[in-house]
């Protein structure tokens, strides 16, 4: 019976259809959760990014505050240098004032340095932070672009298989 032998190898070709189908569905929802999760993780490093990135602004603004009042004080350390010069052309009578103005310019490069190292301190600081958002956030992209390709490619193999039901 030539009709039951093809109708036994038609049934076969459908269990092993159905068990193909079964198997794709599994790997489509295996990879529907590890790209949910990966989008999660990219949540979650796009928050920190832009918390970093607060944080970086932030530090800029401090810098920048801190340029402005180093330019002041370099102003007023070449302004108070001039003043020393003319006042020790001057008499005896102002030698006190003169050794007055010796300390606050003494103060005040010393301050000048001390911000100085601050800003330096604050640069290196955001340049870390930018490298460390950098280094988290390449990893996962990638992922992100194999997996999304990967996806991408299971429906044209599923549609395969239904066109040959």
């Amino acid at each position: 019976s030539a009709k039951e032998e093809q109708l036994a190898s038609v049934q076969l070709m459908n269990e092993d259809l159905e068990s193909t189908k079964n198997i794709l569905q599994q790997k489509t929802a295996k990879l529907d959760k590890e790209l949910r999760a990966l989008r999660c993780k990219c949540d979650d490093l796009e928050k920190c990014r832009n918390k970093m990135s607060l944080e970086i602004s932030s530090l800029k603004t401090v810098i920048q505050d801190r340029d402005d009042m180093l330019s002041k004080i370099d102003s007023k350390l070449e302004s108070m240098a001039e003043v020393l010069h003319l006042r020790t052309l001057e008499n005896d009578v102002l030698i006190v004032e003169q050794k007055e103005l010796k300390a606050e310019l003494e103060r005040m490069n010393t301050k000048f340095q001390k911000e100085t190292s601050e800003v330096l301190r604050l640069r290196k600081l955001m340049r870390k932070a930018e490298a460390e958002t950098t280094s988290k956030l390449h990893p996962l992209v990638v992922e992100i672009d194999r997996l999304t390709t990967s996806k991408a490619e299971l429906p044209s193999s599923m549609a395969v298989v239904k066109s040959e039901v």
